[in-house]
């Protein structure tokens, strides 16, 4: 039988640490284990090699299940939520996860118009994948209104209650109310469509604008919490007649 000190290959390193995984020891081993690492620095290489073995060992022999278990319900104190936040930052730091400061400039920097259409699309065709048929939230006041406004002018408008909200899908929007019998659209407003000085905002404005643009429609806004059914009749009768 051969004799001498024989290298290992990192191939059969990789093997017997494999085979190590997850095998348990004795206590007696334990303890030599540990007392051949006290005091011992190790590279971060190692450090991770170590969790990545644990995180393993525990998987297998349902460990991980078992504290799981144990540790539900139970509150935990502020300062633990400090540590374990801390520590967090820390691995994720570690890892390269955090953002540096010019990719988080970037990250808040205002969208074109083009790249707020992109992810609005982006959004819409997501959810129709995941979901199927989309919905968006309207107003049941808009709706009994609109559809008075259908049965007194006979536009023949879509709505949410009446064949489902018009969808433009060049600019991924809604509209609240369409006749395309007149290219009339109408918009139903709540009081969070507009600003402190009670102008319409920004957004709202420039959404408008895009459909105006694309449509070459018609286009009546109606302020929720001013209101004037007269008013609306007035210019739609313009509009038709």
């Amino acid at each position: 039988m051969p004799t001498g000190v024989y290298k290992r290959t990192e191939k059969m390193k990789k093997n017997i640490s494999k085979g190590l995984i997850g095998r348990e020891c004795k206590q007696e081993t334990k303890d030599k284990i540990g007392k051949a690492n006290r005091g011992r620095k190790r590279t971060q290489k190692q450090k991770d090699n170590v969790s990545i073995g644990t995180k393993i060992g525990m998987k297998k022999s349902g460990a991980s299940k078992k504290i799981s278990k144990t540790k539900k319900g139970v509150k935990l104190t502020q300062e633990h939520k400090d540590n374990i936040k801390t520590g967090m930052k820390k691995r994720k730091e570690r890892d390269g996860y955090i953002n540096s400061l010019e990719a988080r400039k970037k990250l808040r920097k205002p969208k074109s118009k083009k790249g707020k259409r992109n992810i609005r699309l982006g959004a819409i065709q997501r959810i129709k994948n995941t979901k199927g048929q989309i919905q968006p939230n309207y107003n049941r006041k808009a709706c009994v209104f609109f559809k008075m406004l259908n049965k007194k002018y006979n536009l023949k408008g879509f709505y949410a209650e009446n064949k489902g909200e018009f969808y433009i899908k060049e600019l991924g929007y809604f509209l609240d109310f369409y006749s395309k019998k007149y290219n009339l659209v109408i918009e139903w407003n709540e009081a969070d469509h507009y600003n402190e000085k009670g102008n319409l905002n920004e957004e709202h404005r420039q959404r408008q604008c895009e459909i105006k643009r694309l449509l070459k429609c018609h286009f009546i806004n109606i302020r929720q919490k001013a209101f004037n059914e007269e008013r609306i009749f007035a210019r739609i009768e313009k509009i038709i007649n």
